[in-house]
């Protein structure tokens, strides 16, 4: 019985601990994949969808869908709620892990998506759960955005 008891228990401290590793080891990509992101914005709030979509891998690299941006206008009364306000779609940029660059990063942290027209995104998820986006061309960066749920962007009817 004690053989028993014990195995148990190390099989239940291996599963267990196994589980905690495959958190760790799980890129940001595929850790904000399907999610949605907000933030304040002077005129109301900034929705980040991500679709991040695996579209495969061609003679260049592998390929990903993007994201999608949305803004609701509180302030405004003539707004009528939650509408399109532009997206990085892979249709419009391609969208690499790696394309003119030799540089993958695809960790638990950050993630970076090259451009077929030399542009660069980087996007980062820092101790807080909080998410920017840095677009390398110009240099900005777009930061602050926290995880709403799905329950509550699909309320906004934005899609």
């Amino acid at each position: 019985m004690k053989k028993l008891l014990l195995l148990s228990t190390l099989l239940i401290f291996a599963c267990s601990s196994e589980d905690s590793n495959d958190d760790i080891e799980i890129n940001l990509i595929e850790l904000i994949k399907g999610k949605v992101y907000h933030k304040e914005i002077p005129n109301g709030v900034r929705y980040v969808h991500f679709d991040l979509s695996y579209l495969g891998e061609d003679l260049i690299s592998e390929r990903y869908e993007g994201w999608t941006y949305y803004e609701k206008h509180n302030n405004d009364p003539n707004q009528l709620g939650c509408f399109l306000d532009y997206s990085i779609s892979s249709i419009d940029y391609g969208l690499y892990l790696r394309w003119y660059t030799d540089t993958i990063i695809n960790n638990p942290q950050q993630f970076k998506l090259d451009g077929i027209y030399n542009q660069t995104w980087i996007v980062t998820k820092d101790d807080n759960d909080i998410i920017s986006i840095k677009t390398g061309g110009d240099a900005s960066i777009d930061d602050g955005y926290t995880e709403i749920s799905s329950e509550e962007f699909m309320q906004l009817d934005c899609l």
